[in-house]
């Protein structure tokens, strides 16, 4: 258990990542049948499809790009996340208020149970692309990303000392 949250802070190994994602995506997907179910007025609901499939589709790609070794910009996941979260959030706790209030309650609370769950793991994505911006700021040099040391100058410093280390040479 301590290697896959380990594993899901840093961004070295996508799989813990890429199982969440995929987690998130599933989740979508049984809501929207669920929500489609177990309502009483399924088309009334049709915000909750979209906001749904748009979560099913985003964690897919996210999944997909990560299982590829592709990268999403962390900034655009920040803002995506965030906002599905808010949006997640806001509706689940407008159906928990709503299904506590009247007879029809039962289809309320499956809604407010997908979107609640859901809005959790975009809270949980948000803080982790949080975090890989921080990483990301940090290792940049001097406008050089971490990625191009191999063709920086000796000179630069990084927070870990010099970036390359001669091995050869007089000092």
């Amino acid at each position: 258990m301590r290697f896959i949250i380990r594993d899901l802070w840093t961004t070295e190994t996508p799989g813990p990542r890429t199982a969440f994602r995929a987690f998130d995506a599933l989740i979508a997907l049984i809501g929207i049948i669920c929500i489609a179910v177990g309502t009483y007025y399924p088309a009334s609901g049709v915000i909750y499809y979209v906001i749904l499939a748009v979560t099913a589709i985003w964690s897919a790609l996210v999944s997909i790009f990560s299982h590829t070794e592709r990268t999403i910009h962390p900034g655009f996941a920040i803002a995506l996340d965030f906002s599905l979260a808010v949006v997640h959030f806001f509706f689940g706790i407008l159906n928990v208020r709503a299904a506590s209030g009247y007879s029809y309650g039962r289809g309320n609370a499956v809604v407010a149970i997908f979107l609640l769950v859901v809005g959790a793991l975009h809270l949980l994505f948000f803080i982790l692309a949080c975090r890989d911006t921080h990483v990301r700021r940090k290792s940049t040099i001097t406008g050089t990303a971490k990625d191009d040391l191999e063709s920086a100058p000796d000179n630069y410093e990084t927070a870990h000392g010099n970036a390359h280390e001669i091995s050869s040479g007089p000092a």
